[in-house]
């Protein structure tokens, strides 16, 4: 669980997740490590497809309460919680048929990144 304002709201086109950033409450930075300087310190969330019709989609400015499994991202090189089975505000967003096709595919092996 983490607690915090959140600075962007990104709807990823890759594999259709949610990235949220999250500028952590003073009492939660520990959740933080060096590689989350990569994104303005903040912690990222991350609402997958799959769940985006049970987990709120935030604005920017709201301040929440996220939970979820905290991870570190080795491809990345920072911390975050991923994917977030709760925001405590926010809209039901759900994906797209078209996103959700794509994470069937991504999942597969059949897709690749359409921005590359």
């Amino acid at each position: 669980m983490a607690a915090g304002i959140v600075e962007r709201v990104t709807f990823e086109r890759f594999d259709g997740d949610v990235h949220l950033n999250l500028r952590l409450d003073e009492e939660d930075a520990s959740l933080l490590s060096g590689g989350n300087d990569r994104v303005d310190g903040d912690l990222v969330v991350e609402i997958i497809p799959q769940d985006r019709s049970l987990v709120a989609v935030p604005d920017v400015g709201a301040h929440v309460i996220v939970v979820g499994p905290w991870v570190n991202d080795t491809a990345h090189g920072w911390r975050e919680i991923h994917p977030a089975w709760f925001v405590s505000e926010g809209r039901i967003v759900p994906a797209s048929p078209e996103e959700l096709r794509r994470v069937r595919e991504l999942l597969a092996g059949a897709a690749s990144d359409p921005d590359a």
